[in-house]
């Protein structure tokens, strides 16, 4: 496995935690049920080997599709309350149409803090305990998706494809 697979693979399962956290502090299971086979389906489609990615035209009509739907809400029922709620679909939206996306490093690195904001702002909604489990689990796979990943690349158990620059230097 390479170092980019298995670094999407840890950022899907902090993507399903973030989105497992969202529905448990909105009471709102319909959402992990909507979108965690969603998200898992999206690496089965974009990371096969014949990977189907959406245009970036359809991924960025659907976050102003969402945009708007989050905007409608909000004058439709303007209750402060809402505020963090609305934020959590919207970015949650966000993270799935970019699940589906051409992603390079870039993206990878903007999913990776959508599902920091998704996490921060089920955390302000939430008291219950099986959110602090759900926090915790979130936690301890992103630091060991921290630690972990150049520890494997060291040791040499994990092969990363040399870029373009590391090719034209001569190394790899």
């Amino acid at each position: 496995m390479t170092l980019r697979r298995l670094f999407r693979f840890w950022l899907l399962v902090l993507i399903v935690l973030s989105v497992a956290a969202v529905s448990i502090a909105t009471i709102r299971l319909w959402i992990l049920m909507f979108a965690g086979p969603v998200l898992v389906a999206s690496w089965y489609v974009t990371e096969s080997h014949r990977g189907f990615h959406l245009p970036r035209l359809m991924v960025n009509l659907g976050a102003l599709s969402a945009l708007a739907f989050v905007i409608s809400s909000a004058f439709s029922n303007p209750d402060i309350g809402r505020a963090m709620e609305l934020l959590g679909i919207f970015v949650l939206v966000i993270l799935i149409l970019r699940q589906f996306q051409v992603r390079t490093l870039r993206e990878d690195a903007q999913q990776l803090i959508l599902s920091s904001i998704l996490v921060i702002s089920a955390m302000i909604q939430s008291d219950r305990f099986l959110f602090g489990i759900v926090l915790l689990a979130w936690v301890v796979v992103l630091d060991l998706r921290h630690h972990a990943l150049p520890g494997l690349r060291g040791r040499g158990e994990v092969q990363d494809r040399p870029t373009s620059r590391s090719r034209l230097l001569g190394s790899s």
